[in-house]
């Protein structure tokens, strides 16, 4: 989806939206591929920061002493954000604050980098923001911080709105329709694509975007440069509000399988040996 759009992360003291509190905002708008404005600031939780919270953002409770309440934020959000569309990585966790919680920003399209990238990266092992960005060649400079993270987004954004484009007409109307009475974000963009794509469009263009199935493969050798398993991209997933949460009807949060996929994570990053009951 082209025209003018406004990217937006949020860092938070926790994943749970009824409890927890934002930390800093970041948004930019994006038209045509070019940032043309930017808004960021910190915001006052009252509370203390979590140290695991300081530990992946690098904001301490300290960096927040002058900073503004929410209350002055949400209106700069919504006069910053207006009617555009907006993007985020994993959408419904930033969306779960600024609509679930604040009621703000109800409107808007929502588009989901991560569900697009799922659909036109098939064969991508992993789907977080630092792992894409590394695809593309996109800097991200400071992850895990609101702006940094914003400017990223957008900019995965335009490099997947242009692998979009290189799908047959025929494939995009194929996943239009699979997508219809579904409650999934990037439908829209894919519906777009459809009105600006030629019918002449061939299917060949498919080779382009999807790599055809290996029938052999090379036998796997040891990374030179370990890459850990960052722990909020489990919280992600099996949070209260994770993605699991939201994907699967019947799905039973519960805290002590989060704190056993925790210990995991901590020890396949460690190196070191876990017997879990």
């Amino acid at each position: 989806m082209h025209g003018e759009l406004v990217a937006i992360d949020l860092e938070t003291t926790g994943l749970d939206p009824s409890q927890d509190a934002i930390i800093e905002v970041g948004a930019v708008r994006m038209l045509n591929g070019e940032i043309t404005a930017e808004y960021s600031t910190f915001v006052d939780p009252g509370i203390a920061v979590p140290p695991h919270v300081t530990h992946i953002t690098g904001i301490r409770s300290q960096d927040l002493m002058g900073a503004p309440k929410l209350d002055a934020v949400l209106p700069q959000i919504q006069e910053f954000v207006g009617k555009r569309p907006i993007i985020a990585h994993n959408i419904s966790f930033d969306m779960g604050f600024l609509q679930g919680r604040y009621k703000i920003l109800l409107n808007n399209q929502r588009i989901d980098t991560y569900d697009l990238a799922s659909v036109l990266l098939p064969r991508t092992p992993r789907y977080n923001l630092h792992s894409l960005t590394a695809e593309f060649k996109i800097q991200l400079l400071n992850a895990h911080r609101a702006l940094d993270d914003a400017r990223a987004t957008a900019l995965l954004y335009w490099q997947l709105w242009h692998k979009l484009l290189t799908l047959p007409r025929s494939t995009l109307q194929e996943i239009v329709e699979a997508a219809r009475g579904l409650d999934w974000d990037v439908a829209t963009v894919f519906e777009t694509a459809v009105q600006l794509a030629s019918p002449l469009q061939q299917n060949h263009a498919t080779s382009m975007a999807f790599s055809p199935a290996q029938t052999s493969r090379l036998p796997l050798k040891p990374a030179d440069e370990r890459q850990g398993i960052e722990a909020d991209e489990i919280t992600q997933f099996m949070g209260e509000t994770g993605i699991l949460s939201q994907r699967l009807p019947g799905y039973e949060y519960r805290v002590q399988q989060l704190q056993m996929a925790e210990a995991i994570t901590e020890s396949f990053n460690q190196s070191h040996h876990l017997l879990v009951e």
